[in-house]
């Protein structure tokens, strides 16, 4: 039987120098203790070279290459984490040419539905009957909204792990403008988007699939 499963990512865009990211700098900047460095260090997929860079801890995954920094988790209770490391990194790098952030959250939730790509595809010719091409089976739904401030696209699909499960995935992207070059805190503008849009993903999911099982007693 699949289990549910949530993943948590931050995504700066921007000029980076994937030679630093090594686990050793983690540790000089108070992110990582010895131990968690030396075990980082020693795991065979941890690169450092200069078109990327990648470790992994228990808690999350760093990758960097030149044109992109990612943090990811798993574990919900490393969201926090993730958000605080990636306030840190660029406290440090305060200097690094950025021209964007994302924060994304997807969820495979467990549904009272044994078929739910029929279902998405059930709801979706209802609201679109002369989009539906005959023989279509599945569905996936891309709702996007933008406002001055961040761009939200939250897509719901049929899971890839069972048939009774759907996935919600949300991504809140945020550009960076400027008129002239400036400093600005980057780690207090995620410190800030961070708990809102993580509580309005989990929204989302909690509602699609409170909507798949009204649905299903239907």
């Amino acid at each position: 039987m699949a289990e549910e499963q949530q993943l948590y990512s931050i995504v700066v865009i921007g000029a980076m120098n994937p030679r630093i990211h090594h686990p050793l700098w983690y540790e000089y900047i108070g992110v990582l203790n010895h131990e968690q460095m030396e075990a980082a260090t020693r795991a065979p997929d941890t690169v450092c070279l200069q078109p990327m860079a990648q470790f992994k801890t228990d808690q999350f995954q760093i990758v960097c290459d030149e044109s992109k920094w990612a943090i990811r988790t798993e574990k919900p209770d490393a969201s926090e984490r993730i958000q605080a490391i990636s306030s840190r990194v660029f406290a440090v790098l305060e200097h690094t040419p950025t021209s964007s952030f994302g924060l994304n959250f997807n969820f495979q939730r467990k549904t009272a539905l044994s078929d739910v790509p029929a279902r998405l595809f059930s709801m979706l010719r209802e609201l679109h009957s002369v989009l539906v091409a005959p023989g279509v089976g599945s569905a996936r739904i891309v709702l996007k909204r933008d406002s001055p401030d961040r761009s939200v696209t939250v897509t719901i699909a049929s899971s890839e792990k069972s048939t009774d499960m759907v996935s919600v995935s949300n991504n809140f992207h945020y550009q960076i403008t400027a008129d002239t070059f400036e400093l600005f805190d980057l780690g207090a503008r995620i410190g800030a988007a961070f708990p809102r849009d993580l509580s309005e993903a989990i929204a989302h999911a909690n509602n699609m699939v409170d909507l798949l099982n009204r649905s299903a007693r239907e």
